[in-house]
């Protein structure tokens, strides 16, 4: 049997981590199905459209969502580091790579997904019970929510983030991982600033002058880089483009490292 990683190990380990968090999943599902129906019912009596807009609706839905996805590997995983508690975890005969990666299946990929499932059904339910709160179905044309790789990409960093950070810390996880990320983030739109500002701003002033505006954004920075307006300014994409990479690949790659060498270097 391989010591590293055997399926049928694996499955075994996945599915009593699973079996053993069905309840919390379902009591949180049931906790964002009714705070959404509160959230129609009192936009509805607090404003004077008889219908919620598809706006609103669909910020309430991604917003819980993204939430959730940050806070369930704290919800779900929150004593696997204590000095007590988690002895248990580690003493699972499984290996290191089978645990994290039955850890990152189910509290980054299953949880937030079926959240977010259940927040979409629980919207389609009410259009079809009362189609007058609605303008339109949540996936319809008219829809705002869209998805693609980068997108994709953008919402997983700050889980992601909180996967590492649930295993680094083990008091006042949340509060440290929140301000931990809030300091990289700082100096990476500082290092944005100074290159943008400074370095490369006669480049973006021309830019500006040919294209009325140019908007930097973080989540952003991929669409930038496809830009053919920065074409003829290669130093400057190449920036655009390695800072791109820094965000969309360092950033979750260097996470899941982190994650995975306090997961194996773990000592009680």
């Amino acid at each position: 049997m391989n010591k590293h990683f055997d399926i049928n190990r694996f499955r075994k380990l996945f599915e009593k981590e699973l079996t053993e968090r069905i309840p919390l999943i379902l009591k949180n599902c049931m906790a964002v199905s009714l705070s959404y129906i509160g959230f129609i019912l009192l936009g509805v009596l607090l404003t004077s459209s008889p219908a919620m807009s598809m706006m609103s609706r669909s910020s309430f839905i991604m917003t819980v969502s993204f939430v959730v996805a940050f806070l369930a590997p704290f919800a779900l995983y929150k004593s696997f580091n204590h000095r007590k508690m988690g002895i248990d975890y580690i003493t699972l005969p499984a290996s290191v790579n089978e645990k994290f990666l039955s850890m990152i299946l189910i509290s980054l990929v299953i949880f937030p997904f079926v959240i977010f499932s259940t927040l979409i059904v629980t919207d389609t339910l009410v259009a079809i019970v009362r189609p007058s709160l609605f303008e339109y179905y949540i996936f319809s044309k008219e829809s705002p929510m869209t998805f693609s790789i980068s997108s994709l990409a953008d919402l997983s960093v700050f889980p992601l983030f909180a996967f590492a950070g649930n295993l680094i810390f083990r008091e006042n996880k949340i509060i440290k991982t929140i301000l931990s990320t809030a300091l990289i983030f700082v100096i990476f739109i500082a290092i944005i600033s100074i290159l943008f500002l400074y370095v490369y701003d006669s480049q973006l002033e021309q830019i500006r002058a040919t294209t009325n505006s140019v908007s930097i954004q973080i989540s952003s920075l991929q669409e930038m880089s496809k830009m053919n307006m920065f074409d003829t300014y290669p130093g400057l994409k190449s920036v655009i483009t390695l800072l791109s990479m820094v965000y969309n690949i360092a950033f979750p790659a260097g996470a899941l490292a982190a994650a995975y060498h306090k997961m194996k270097t773990i000592q009680f």
